[in-house]
């Protein structure tokens, strides 16, 4: 473990595969980013899988090391948790917190026309409409100067009574997570698996946005349904690690997910690691008693009564 460490603070390109007989350091593995965790005895399968998945990130690495960087977007948007811009890797700063909430709701609504009085309904409310229209033409004044700066095909048109918002070069990790494939294959697990880090929180969470909460929660059911696509994946795989991590993920985003639970008290089963299954259960049925005042389920109760017997 120290020597992976070791070598990644050295260069972190480097591949580290662990080959062993000791179950109990893969979470830790996996946590220094090494590429595998194998268990003796080896299949000849299981091997193959991670000599691939060795090749595919070589290929990634070669793929990235030959792109002109200076055909990258040079506005990078994030959304996850609060609403962000850098341009050329400087952060953009906000004349004004409303300028940044009209911008965050074109930005909601890319390249689809919104009336301008949805737009005085949505973030003037009980103001007085001709008062709340020089605002709204201020901010949009406003918008189209730093937009313009950003890059000439940036454009914040106005036609019929709508504005629309269009962005020809830029980057944003909600637009990106958004088009992430649903369904997990050997195909594409490496961009899924990319992607999901893109969320760190929910979309404009620490911003406060009534108008944003229906995104907020169709991102959100998004990512915790791909979490599980991924868990089901793994399991198939025998990813042991990989499949650890990404139920403990779920848990850290939905601590009340019985399944998620049941889940992993199994693979801690299987994997020797019974004191790790005993304290998930007696965590997650404190967190349900003092939270929600309810019981685990019978299935998780037996589970952990007969693994406190010795009959697992």
């Amino acid at each position: 473990m120290d020597l992976a460490a070791l070598i990644h603070e050295e260069n972190p390109t480097v591949q580290v595969v662990f080959v062993t007989a000791h179950r109990d350091y893969a979470i830790q593995a996996f946590e220094l980013e090494t590429t595998d965790y194998l268990l003796k005895p080896v299949l000849k399968e299981r091997l193959n899988k991670t000599i691939n998945r060795i090749h595919e990130r070589l290929e990634e690495e070669h793929l990235s090391e030959s792109m002109d960087h200076s055909t990258l977007p040079s506005l990078e948007i994030r959304c996850f948790k609060q609403l962000s811009l850098s341009f050329n890797g400087e952060p953009v700063l906000w004349k004004s917190a409303k300028i940044k909430e009209l911008f965050a709701f074109f930005l909601m609504h890319l390249d689809t026309p919104i009336h301008r009085d949805l737009l005085i309904d949505k973030l003037w409310e009980n103001h007085d409409y001709k008062k709340a229209k020089i605002h709204l033409h201020t901010c949009i004044s406003y918008i189209r100067k730093m937009l313009e700066s950003f890059h000439p095909n940036h454009t914040l048109s106005f036609a019929g009574q709508h504005y629309t918002l269009h962005l020809e070069q830029a980057w944003c990790d909600a637009v990106v997570f958004e088009h992430m494939p649903t369904v997990v294959s050997s195909k594409n697990i490496d961009t899924i698996e990319r992607n999901i880090l893109l969320y760190n929180g929910e979309y404009l969470e620490e911003e406060g946005y009534e108008w944003a909460r229906v995104k907020a929660n169709e991102l959100s059911g998004k990512f915790i349904s791909t979490l599980y696509s991924l868990a089901d994946y793994y399991e198939q795989e025998h990813l042991d690690t990989k499949y650890i991590t990404v139920l403990q993920k779920i848990l850290q985003f939905n601590p009340y997910s019985e399944s998620a639970v049941v889940r992993l008290m199994k693979v801690y089963i299987r994997l020797g690691m019974r004191a790790d299954a005993l304290h998930l259960y007696e965590s997650f049925k404190q967190s349900l008693c003092e939270d929600l005042g309810i019981f685990p389920e019978k299935e998780t109760s037996q589970i952990y009564t007969l693994l406190k017997q010795g009959d697992l």
